[in-house]
């Protein structure tokens, strides 16, 4: 082993000197003979030891086969005295590397035994019978875990050493061992793409939270047992890796030049703890995910683009303070919008295509995919329309792991009558349906200890006009039937002036800590209805249809890790994207997943794989209808099947169709065209 070190260490110093370590005539089998141990006469292969504080030790042993590729064991033993005895050791295969790994495809068998006993805090002797050969190996210590060096008293030891896993890659993981000089070891026990077991090693640079090894590396050649031949191993560069490490959780990202690897990411969390030190992990954010019902740019005050808007001190407050984004493409109508968020796909990967569809349960929702890769990190409820089932399902949020719904399945119908789901008892409710929404919201947040995610989905400003309260907007009306049908827009701008009184009843009830560590995503579902759609949309072009005023939706963010505070991005977006930004927020490491591209980073100036083009899609009487944009043309299909272009560069409100007035750029329909089939072809 210590030969493949010194290969990692070419440039940094992490070799340990151990030769001057004092014997230690009463050795005890206890943290301080954690780290690397290897047999001088079997270079290239070696122990890492966990000598945990229950008088548990954990031992990776990292080696090969009788034909010389990569093999590895594990095992958790008993210690006593200075012996440590693992009776059942482990080998792993069966799994394969990267995002096709599943974690039911691995395999541990048990190979045989291990027992390690100690003379010396530099010094053992490993025994060992695996598939029926007996051996021993005489080892020597290779490295001193920082804050656990032999014989010295445990001090001040590195809350980052110990082994790590992402829980949805169980059957592999990574070990980690600060080694002191701002430098670490870190060795990956894995798999390739055939299911054979792999493993990779590299020593980089510490600093803070942080570890950065410029040059992992892969072996291969030694053979198990007596035959093995120093000689024979070679040692080839995998790749690259950065880590960062928290108390319990932390963030893996690799990358390598090779096929069969290629790049990726994982979210970790903490299995093994060296030497138990203090440490404070940080506090995660709460998230508010708030959805407006059919609220599109025209019925925004930040969006500037009609004569009349609501009064609403609360959303502008938010996007003052925050971020707001100016491309931002949801569906035509609710419930794709919905999906899109819940499971970061298109359309027509869920099957809800239109309004009413139902969510199938098999899919993954951001809140289980939260869970999946943080478990336990945070507690979640939906509040509010859901629109993703009939009123009968009851269980449909639950199914789809919602730990806590409470809300309007389908549509609520009056605002003063509609039926109220809590976890699949249903009752039914006349008070204000914004207000009973918000109360629900204000109890449940307030029951909570951990971090929460609350995804509030009001049903406001949605059919039908109606007067509100007048303690909840600033409107002077009627409130006459007549009036209501003569004229819908003030009683529309109402219901928005309502929804923002009380969402900041909600923000209002929040501790000031709380507050200040809760992140506010706004956005609407689709585009304002025709009834009260305002220039510059027309009633032709609104909530419905695949043109900008239907699926061009507000969105803007504000609280913790939002830098850009006043500030405004021309990035694209889709709703899907919600799913990858809300995760990624939340902790899991994550840029893009399904259809999801994650605009976390744009949120403190630090893009990251930005989308290049925006999708969406309907059906409307059997008819399928798409559209794509790459920022500066759209393409659209309508339900005829005739193409039209848009440049909205310089035309955002499609007033000229390029194709029908024959200016069509060369070239520009076909590239189009062309990014739609990789969609649907899923490339």
């Amino acid at each position: 082993m210590n030969k493949l070190l010194r290969t990692c260490t070419l440039v940094l110093s992490a070799c340990i000197a151990v030769g001057s370590l004092p014997l230690h005539a009463q050795i005890i089998a206890d943290a301080k003979l954690s780290g690397t141990w290897y047999d001088p006469a079997h270079n290239g292969e070696g122990f890492v030891l966990e000598m945990l504080e229950d008088g548990r030790a954990v031992v990776y042993w990292f080696s090969y086969d009788e034909a010389g590729a990569q093999r590895w064991f594990i095992g958790v033993g008993e210690t006593v005295g200075a012996t440590a005895v693992f009776s059942e050791l482990l080998a792993g295969s069966g799994a394969v590397f990267g995002q096709d790994f599943d974690s039911g495809d691995v395999v541990l068998s048990h190979v045989g035994d291990l027992t390690i006993s100690w003379s010396s805090c530099s010094q053992a002797i490993a025994q060992y019978t695996v598939d029926g050969l007996a051996g021993s190996q005489s080892l020597n210590r290779l490295t001193n875990v920082l804050g656990m060096e032999c014989p010295s008293p445990v001090t001040d030891a590195s809350p980052h050493s110990g082994s790590w896993f992402d829980n949805t890659h169980v059957g592999e993981g990574i070990v980690v061992e600060m080694i002191g000089n701002e430098e670490a070891l870190v060795y990956w026990f894995s798999y390739d793409d055939a299911g054979n077991p792999a493993w990779f090693f590299g020593v980089g640079e510490s600093l803070g939270d942080k570890i950065s090894i410029a040059n992992m590396y892969i072996t291969s050649g030694g053979r198990f047992g007596q035959e093995f031949n120093p000689d024979e191993v070679l040692v080839e560069l995998w790749g690259s890796m950065d880590i960062e490490l928290g108390c319990d959780y932390g963030k893996l990202d690799y990358t390598t030049d090779s096929l069969v690897f290629g790049s990726g990411k994982q979210t970790l969390t903490r299995l093994t703890n060296l030497g138990n030190p203090a440490c404070e992990e940080p506090v995660a954010p709460n998230i508010l995910l708030v959805i407006a019902d059919d609220l599109g740019l025209d019925a925004s005050n930040q969006y500037n683009i009609a004569p009349d808007f609501p009064l609403t001190p609360e959303l502008d407050a938010l996007a003052q303070r925050g971020l707001v984004f100016d491309n931002a493409w949801s569906y035509p109508s609710c419930s794709p919008t919905r999906a899109s968020i819940l499971t970061g796909k298109y359309a027509f990967r869920t099957g809800v295509m239109s309004v009413g569809d139902v969510l199938s349960t098999t899919e993954t929702s951001l809140q289980n995919y939260i869970n999946q890769h943080l478990p336990g990190k945070y507690e979640d409820a939906v509040i509010g329309k859901w629109h993703l089932a009939p009123n009968d399902n009851m269980d449909h949020p639950a199914d789809l792991g919602i730990s806590h719904f409470a809300g309007i399945l389908s549509v609520s119908g009056d605002y003063e009558d509609w039926t109220l789901t809590i976890n699949g008892q249903q009752t039914r409710e006349s008070e204000y349906v914004t207000t009973r929404l918000t109360d629900l919201a204000i109890d449940w947040v307030d029951q909570q200890v951990n971090p929460w995610f609350l995804w509030l989905a009001f049903t406001a400003p949605h059919l039908p006009f109606h007067l509100p309260p007048a303690d909840l907007h600033h409107q002077t009306l009627s409130g006459t039937e007549e009036d209501i049908n003569n004229n819908p827009l003030p009683y529309y701008l109402a219901a928005i002036e309502a929804l923002d009184t009380e969402l900041g009843r909600l923000l209002d009830s929040l501790s000031e800590e709380t507050r200040n560590n809760t992140i506010v995503i706004f956005i609407g579902d689709n585009g304002t209805p025709a009834q009260v759609v305002q220039a510059p949309y027309n009633r032709r072009k609104v909530k419905g249809t695949l043109y900008q005023g239907g699926i061009n939706v507000p969105l803007f963010v504000s609280g913790p890790g939002v830098s850009r505070s006043g500030d405004r991005e021309t990035a694209l977006v889709n709703t899907t994207d919600i799913f990858s930004t809300i995760a990624s927020l939340a902790g899991v490491n994550v840029s893009e997943v399904n259809d999801s591209t994650s605009f976390a980073g744009l949120l403190k100036g630090e893009p990251e794989g930005e989308r290049a083009f925006q999708y969406a899609e309907r059906i409307m009487d059997d008819s399928y209808e798409w559209t794509l944009s790459d920022g500066d043309f759209k393409l659209l299909e309508s339900e005829a099947g005739d193409l039209e272009l848009y440049q909205l560069t310089s035309d955002p409100y499609e007033t000229e169709d390029l194709i029908s007035a024959g200016i069509a750029p060369d070239g520009k329909v076909e590239d189009l065209q062309m990014l739609v089939e990789e969609i649907w072809s899923g490339e």
